[in-house]
């Protein structure tokens, strides 16, 4: 009879959550670590798409060590899966984990481009110093004005109130936002944009997920006091890897990895070679017996359905997205930027990212243009090919000297991106539910440990919470 083996692990999953847990528990040298991938690759969508041999990253990737907290060194130990945690609480950690592995460097300003015009970014960067000199600017202040903060408050639905209130788990966004925002502010830079990434209303979205949209939630006094105190919040930094593409994080954690001797990693590609048995808190896997404790689980819902045959909800509502890779000379921009968002309606994509933004003796630039596909089908009523399309769009914006000297490779991903509905949180929240029957939920991580918890930020921190185990 096998006995019960303390110093085994087992850590299920190719996501970035699974690889870091794996390499901070390796530091003891006296367990026996299994990582096990049911996949072809790593990382989940933390990996580096290679386009006509170069390496890109898939659409915009940056890494946010900055915010509004003055705590940023919180131990991991008190990151709650249960709640809806600032991962900004535990920035130093981050940083300093991940820059064992890349070097970083700050970016510039991230961009929109709005009624033809360039203007420092507010969906994702914070920056609402545009609003001085809008034409709606004027309209937008009368709104928020008139706001009753106090009224706002009792009904919970304060921006402030995010982090604290049940009333964002049940209610739209659409809702939050109009009362915080004003009618105005809403349709011009909140709803367009959420139309362009998934092609559907922010009736549709749960309030305490629109920063899935990449749509910012401000006080209504923050507006206002742009224009009363014309004093404006602080913008968001960003930082990028200095040297590679930032999801070379994923390959280097991994090459690490490979090097070390107590860890063994096994790819199995079809559910007959699993041979896991869940019984009495204990697995069985080839020859140990290992403590559920000590099994990590940092697969995807569907991933789970190899180590125990359950019902699992699979109905959920998925945007298709495609990536627009091009590949050009440095001399062939004609305007120096590292991401532009897009709101206007009659552009097809919503965001560029200049991936060489940081690269200073390159003398190509490498690019990522992001679209929702059924948004830009609903513009191309001609049926352009998209390819064509896209370059037509990118030649109106007057950022490149000659489109025609532009290399590019279309990808698409059908049903790829989880809208933050009701509907898929409920079927989400059902999955988890009977998963943590069999398992530990301390250690669900990755894309299984919570309803949008599986951001880069929180995937470190729920892979380094294992540094001291």
């Amino acid at each position: 009879m096998l006995k019960k083996d303390n110093k085994v692990f087992l850590i299920f999953g190719n996501s970035l959550a699974s690889l870091i847990s794996t390499y901070v528990l390796s530091v003891n040298k006296k367990r026996k670590i299994y990582l096990i991938n049911p996949k072809k690759s790593w990382g989940g969508h933390f990996n580096t798409p290679i386009i006509k041999n170069k390496k890109f990253d898939p659409g915009m990737f940056l890494f946010e060590f900055d915010g509004f907290t003055k705590e940023n060194s919180l131990n991991p130990k008190f990151y709650d899966l249960k709640k809806f945690s600032n991962t900004q609480l535990y920035s130093s950690k981050i940083r300093n984990f991940i820059n064992t592995f890349i070097k970083t460097v700050k970016i510039q300003p991230v961009l929109f481009y709005y009624n033809k015009n360039f203007y420092n970014d507010y969906l994702i960067s914070n920056d609402l110093e545009f609003l001085k000199k809008d034409i709606h600017g004027k309209k937008i202040f009368s709104e928020v004005s008139k706001i009753n903060i106090k009224k706002l408050k009792s009904q919970n639905i304060h921006a402030s109130q995010k982090r604290k209130s049940s009333k964002f788990d049940k209610i739209s966004f659409n809702t939050v936002s109009i009362a915080n925002h004003g009618a105005t502010f809403h349709r011009l830079f909140i709803e367009q944009f959420c139309q362009k990434v998934f092609n559907d209303s922010t009736k549709n979205i749960i309030a305490k997920f629109h920063r899935a949209c990449w749509l910012p939630l401000f006080w209504p006094e923050t507006i206002s006091n742009l224009f009363i105190k014309k004093k404006s919040i602080k913008a968001i930094n960003f930082e990028y890897s200095l040297s590679d593409v930032a999801t070379s994080v994923t390959s280097n954690i991994l090459k690490k990895i490979c090097k070390v001797k107590n860890i063994k990693i096994i790819y199995i590609n079809d559910q007959k070679n699993y041979n896991f048995f869940l019984k009495n808190k204990v697995i069985k896997f080839r020859n140990h017996v290992v403590p559920l404790k000590n099994f990590i689980f940092g697969g995807d819902q569907n991933d789970f359905l190899h180590i125990k045959n359950i019902f699992l909800n699979q109905n959920f509502e998925k945007a298709s997205i495609g990536i627009f890779y091009l590949i050009t000379k440095k001399s062939n921009l004609l305007k120096n930027f590292s991401i532009i968002n897009f709101i206007d309606k009659d552009i097809s994509f919503y965001r560029i990212t200049n991936q060489s933004s940081v690269e200073k003796n390159n003398n190509e630039v490498k690019l990522s243009v992001e679209f929702n596909i059924d948004y830009l089908n609903r513009l191309n009523k001609k049926k352009i090919k998209i390819e064509k399309l896209l370059l037509n769009h990118l030649n109106k914006l007057s950022i490149f000297k000659c489109i025609k000297d532009i290399q590019h490779e279309l990808r698409i991903y059908n049903k790829a991106l989880l809208k933050p509905t009701l509907m898929n949180s409920k079927n989400y929240n059902y999955n988890y539910k009977k998963m943590k029957v069999f398992l530990y939920k301390k250690n669900i991580i990755g894309p299984s440990a919570g309803f949008y918890k599986y951001s880069f930020n929180d995937q470190v921190i729920q892979g380094i919470k294992y540094e001291k185990k």
